[in-house]
């Protein structure tokens, strides 16, 4: 099982995340898909989780996500990850600073069916906001 879900994630980061590659959603989540976060904590489908990645690519044109550590235990998974990008675009109303941003995240996975059901993100968006010069006096 831990190779299956290794292969979920590694693509929900590759192909969904970095690539954009929404077209494929259907092959690794589950059609009620649902992904929790600090700006969506109502969660979102998959439809809005395409839209969030394409605002992040607005804003941040060469953004990466960069795993560096996962933990499965069964149907369920941890990542830790950095996402990294150049703040060229509009982002949440804030124009282009061209600032460099360095933002630690972790994401918890839940699988059913051999699928990913939901995500679970955690980042410190005021700390994205203040890296990009959104928060006066920061940094």
């Amino acid at each position: 099982m831990t190779g299956h879900v290794d292969a979920l994630i590694d693509r929900y980061f590759a192909d969904l995340l970095n690539g954009g590659h929404f077209e494929i959603a259907e092959e690794i989540v589950t059609p009620d898909f649902r992904f929790y976060g600090p700006s969506a904590p109502q969660g979102r489908t998959i439809a809005g989780l395409a839209q969030f990645v394409a605002d992040l690519r607005v804003g941040f044109s060469d953004k990466h996500f960069e795993e560096l550590e996962r933990i499965v235990n069964g149907d369920r998974a941890a990542s830790r990850f950095r996402m990294t990008g150049r703040h060229d675009g509009p982002f949440h109303g804030i124009p282009p600073t061209g600032r460099m941003t360095s933002l630690d995240c972790c994401d918890l996975f839940y699988l059913r069916d051999g699928k990913i059901a939901q995500v679970r993100a955690y980042f410190d968006f005021l700390d994205l906001l203040k890296q990009v010069g959104a928060i006066p006096g920061a940094r």
